[in-house]
């Protein structure tokens, strides 16, 4: 996480974001193969580790991207969505947490 922010901070490059989230999607989604894949459970543990990396690497791209691509009133529109996807998420973890 810092790696990605300290490269992409420095300049700023918007157009850059959509790419960034793009390749931790990439990245994670390898990664859930892996585990579904990989016989070696030390392998499984690391693919696992990486799936929590790129996924937090994932997010400070994701949230930007609506005010690259969308001008005006859709802006709102834009980071709202993000918005209530990333409640989505929030609800589906604390209701899995409160049936154990």
């Amino acid at each position: 996480m810092c790696f990605v922010e300290r490269h992409t901070h420095p300049v700023p490059r918007p157009a850059a974001d959509p790419l960034h989230a793009a390749f931790w999607a990439f990245v994670s989604a390898i990664a859930c193969a892996g585990v579904a894949v990989l016989p070696n459970v030390s392998a499984k543990i690391l693919c696992l580790g990486l799936i929590q990396i790129a996924g937090s690497a994932f997010l400070p791209s994701y949230v930007a991207i609506p005010t690259i691509l969308l001008n005006g009133p859709s802006v709102a529109i834009g980071i709202a969505l993000v918005n209530s996807i990333g409640n989505l998420e929030l609800r589906r973890v604390s209701a899995r947490a409160a049936s154990r």
